[in-house]
């Protein structure tokens, strides 16, 4: 996944407005700032660790619920 498609999945915003926390240096991966080049590079989710505005956020795989009426 891309970095804007994950922290879009994980609910923190629009894509624009995901593509804006990037370019702002808002989000770190790994421990180091992500810059706008790094927008769009694949990253693997399995132990992914990854900041916003200083907040550490766990990654968690999207649920679907489904309901039967």
């Amino acid at each position: 996944m891309t970095l804007q498609q994950i922290l879009f999945s994980q609910g923190f915003g629009t894509r624009r407005e995901c593509t804006a926390l990037i370019s702002r240096g808002a989000v770190t991966v790994n421990g180091v700032v992500a810059v706008r080049s790094d927008e769009q590079t694949q990253f693997d989710t399995r132990d992914l660790c990854f900041a916003v505005q200083g907040v550490a956020w766990p990654f968690h795989s999207p649920a679907y619920v489904m309901l039967n009426k």
